[in-house]
């Protein structure tokens, strides 16, 4: 007994049923699809993933490079302000101070300007920087026009535009989103703490400025100057020192880089609000007074505050360069270990990758190597040569199948040479039956060619019926008039004599003379022949003129000189075939046409007349009734257009042909006629000839009623065109005929 498949012969049972469909070829394919493809995946995952990463910072450092200058527009708009503000209330001084700060401002819009126009589609902020430029083209235009409120209300509201406009950019370019502890604080710093600070300092010093220029602060801007903004300044300098402690615990290496200018800008602070503590606005106060001792408060000093005010934003400012250039650098450096990373995923595993394929062929190729040794030796065997024998240079389980090569060898070549002898025969086989076929077309063709001849004898009885009965005429008028010719001369000969004589002067007997030629003049009123000379003569042209008429529609019937398709008339194709076929039908049957005005058609005229012929003949014949002497037969003959198609239809009032027999009346050789009568080629030939015109030709018959035949033939497209207009235009109106 078969020992029972363990559980892991089962699992890989599908696996074996794969492979054992598959060639090698395939099986090392799709092993290599299945190893390749995942690791193509890998590959293009962390490659997205680090190009991500690689945008995103640069798009950082997008952002921060166009922060920078605004932050510089922000303290240079809070300067105009300040500068402003001292003209407006009186200080003549500030107007050298206004101009400097607008060219100043101007610069910094001016760089701002420049770089929006290199960055501002990436970050999107073209809109909202046009937007910033446009109020302050609206604030200069009344820069020392307006009043000191309004014209502080108007930089304020400026100044928080550009605020706006830093923190949109932050938004927009990641740097609010940045994942690392040293660059995010780095970066809170400059985007939010900084210039908040930056703003708090330069609203208090503006207040000093307006006590400087004398001007007196109500009560709500004094608590301002003396406790709300130092708190705020107070406040923000703690959450910036606090940022800038994480991120020298996060990266050490910042101290180096920023904390010189830090420390400055921290003492430069802090001794901007000693300027503002303990202290009252004037001496003449009635704080100015001790607790108890009775000493006097310190007075508070706007021209230090300024001073120390404005230390602390240039200290500050510079310390926003440093803090941003030392986050640029941060952001730089991630970059490149992004793109280094991207570089050893795209280089390394795919060298990885190669090492497998490469140990992969060399796998194959010995497989191959192998299998192809037992293919050539194989087609050896098969095409007749047992000589050689299985050689392998492999020691694997392929080997085994070389065994079993020499046994098939020779039975495959037993197989050929029954192969051969039995190829052999069924090629004399066909060599016989290509004899039959041949002798099968030409005797097809010798009956087609009697077809034609038929055809042919019963064109040349009908034409000569047709010119004999004008020839008897023209004959007989021609020697009635030779007659009369000889009485005509034989009198002129004798008038001439009396002519003579009469000149002569033989005049004695006149009377004579003039009874005879009284009697000559007689003679010539009572011949018949002469007395209808006019109507002989009448007679010789009409029928010269019939003979005329056979043989120009003999020409048009036969049509000898086409070598091509020309445009034909098929209404005077048909006329020429009733003219050849009227000695067949003029006993038999009455013609009665129905023609439309067509246009012309592109075909053999000669064929097609041929098709018109063999119609209207065996129309005659089924016409004929020898037991019924008062039976005429009738064939209609109607031409129209329909659809860009000419139609054609031969309908006679015949014998009709049984159901049976109308599939098979196109058939070659096939004839209900009595033995002589015909080949059984004719309507074959009908339908070959339009068949090669690209047309159509149809039978419908009822025994006892009558027969049609429909042929349908395409236009040309120009002719159908015009056509089609002169159909629209009512000028293709049926014209009945009987003939």
């Amino acid at each position: 007994m078969g020992s029972k498949p363990s559980s892991v012969s089962r699992f890989f049972r599908p696996a074996i049923a794969l492979m054992n469909r598959l060639k090698y070829p395939q099986k090392f394919f799709l092993i290599s699809i299945l190893l390749s493809a995942p690791t193509a995946v890998v590959i293009i995952l962390l490659t997205n993933i680090r190009n991500e990463a690689i945008d995103f910072g640069a798009k950082e450092r997008l952002g921060l490079a166009y922060i920078k200058p605004l932050v510089k527009l922000l303290s240079g708009a809070q300067d105009l302000r300040m500068s402003v503000q001292h003209v407006l209330l009186r200080d003549s001084v500030g107007e050298n101070q206004v101009q400097a700060a607008t060219a100043a401002l101007e610069q910094d819009i001016n760089a701002v300007d420049t770089l929006d126009v290199a960055l501002g589609a990436a970050l999107q902020t073209t809109v909202r920087w046009s937007i910033l430029k446009t109020r302050w083209q609206a604030l200069r235009e009344k820069l020392l026009t307006a009043s000191a409120r309004e014209s502080y209300a108007a930089h304020t509201a400026f100044i928080a535009q550009i605020f706006d406009l830093i923190s949109y950019t932050g938004d927009v370019s990641n740097l609010i989103l940045d994942p690392d502890l040293d660059s995010y604080y780095l970066m809170d710093g400059s985007l939010s703490k900084l210039p908040l600070l930056l703003k708090y300092i330069q609203l208090s010093v503006d207040h000093s400025e307006r006590i400087r220029s004398g001007v007196s602060l109500s009560a709500t801007e004094q608590a301002e100057l003396m406790y709300v903004l130092p708190g705020l300044v107070s406040s923000t300098q703690t959450d910036l020192g606090r940022n800038i402690d994480v991120a020298y615990k996060a990266n050490p290496a910042l101290v180096s880089q920023v904390g010189v200018e830090y420390e400055k800008s921290q003492l430069a602070v802090t001794s901007f609000l000693n300027t503002t503590e303990i202290k009252t606005l004037g001496a003449d106060s009635s704080d100015n007074r001790a607790d108890s001792g009775g000493a006097a408060k310190p007075v508070f000093d706007p021209q230090s505050h300024i001073s120390k005010g404005r230390e602390a934003i240039a200290a500050s400012l510079r310390f926003y360069d440093v803090q941003a250039a030392a986050l640029d650098r941060l952001l730089e450096i991630r970059i490149n270990a992004f793109t280094l990373q991207r570089t050893l995923i795209q280089v390394g595993v795919p060298m990885v990758l190669l090492l497998v394929i490469y140990l992969q062929i060399g796998f194959y190729r010995s497989v191959m190597q192998t299998v192809g040794s037992l293919d050539e030796i194989s087609h050896g065997l098969v095409s007749g040569d047992t000589t050689e024998a299985v050689v392998l240079e492999a020691k694997d389980e392929l080997s085994q199948v070389g065994e079993a090569f020499n046994a098939i060898g020779q039975m495959l070549v037993m197989r050929n040479r029954e192969l051969e002898q039995s190829q052999f025969r069924l090629e004399r086989s066909v060599h016989q039956l290509e004899d039959i076929n041949q002798q099968v077309q030409e005797q097809q063709t010798q009956l087609i060619q009697a077809e034609k001849m038929s055809s042919l004898g019963q064109m040349v009885a009908g034409i000569a019926h047709e010119v004999n009965t004008p020839l008897g005429y023209v004959r007989g008028n021609i020697e009635s008039l030779m007659e009369s010719q000889e009485l005509v001369q034989n009198i002129t000969l004798r008038l001439k004599g009396i002519q003579g004589k009469l000149m002569a002067g033989e005049i004695d007997d006149i009377e004579r003379l003039l009874l005879d030629n009284e009697s000559f003049l007689q003679e010539v009123d009572d011949d018949p022949v002469l007395q209808s000379s006019s109507l002989l003569f009448s007679g010789v042209i009409e029928g010269i003129d019939k003979i005329q008429e056979l043989v120009a529609g003999l020409r048009n019937f036969s049509r000898l000189d086409e070598a091509a398709m020309k445009a034909t008339d098929i209404n005077e194709g048909i006329d020429s075939a009733l003219m050849i076929a009227h000695n067949a039908t003029k006993h038999v049957i009455e013609i009665v046409k129905h023609y439309g005005r067509l246009p012309l058609v592109k075909c053999y005229g000669s064929q097609m007349n041929q098709v018109f012929l063999n119609l209207i003949v065996n129309a005659a014949h089924a016409c004929e009734k020898e037991n019924d002497s008062h039976f005429r037969g009738e064939l209609v003959i109607t031409t129209r257009l329909e659809n860009e198609h000419v139609l054609i239809e031969f309908t006679d009032n015949g014998i009709g042909i049984p159901q049976e027999n109308l599939e098979r009346i196109f058939e070659p050789f096939f004839t209900t006629k009595a033995v002589g009568r015909g080949t059984g080629l004719g309507l074959s030939i009908v339908y070959k000839i339009i068949e090669k015109h690209n047309g159509d030709i149809t039978v419908r018959s009822k025994v006892g009623t009558g027969t049609t035949f429909r042929i349908e033939l395409p236009v040309a497209v120009q002719s159908a065109a015009r056509a089609v207009e002169l159909s629209e235009a009512g000028f293709f109106a049926d014209e009945a005929a009987k003939v």
